[in-house]
């Protein structure tokens, strides 16, 4: 089983077209959804490291769990769109 936790960190460099990346994120887990966590929300940092430890971090988009969402599976927690190529932290 994996570890349980309560953030997820992933540092992303992204090379996108001129109208922006877009950046999709899944999360798998072994937490009961319903039960143990009821909702997911992704902060993104610009700038990488720096950034999140700066705290410049964004709220992205949020997502409800419910008793019939497979998180063991995976589900897409959101996508962001636009983005510049650089650095980026993920927390959610």
């Amino acid at each position: 089983m994996w570890k349980r936790t309560s953030a997820a960190l992933l540092l992303v460099a992204l090379a996108g077209c001129d109208g922006g990346a877009t950046l999709a994120v899944d999360v798998r887990s072994d937490l009961a959804p319903g039960r143990e966590v009821d909702g997911l929300a992704i902060t993104l940092f610009a700038g990488g490291v720096e950034g999140y430890e700066a705290g410049r971090g964004t709220a992205g988009p949020t997502r409800a769990l419910g008793v019939g969402d497979d998180l063991v599976g995976g589900v897409r927690a959101g996508e962001l769109d636009g983005l510049t190529p650089g650095p980026y932290v993920v927390r959610v």
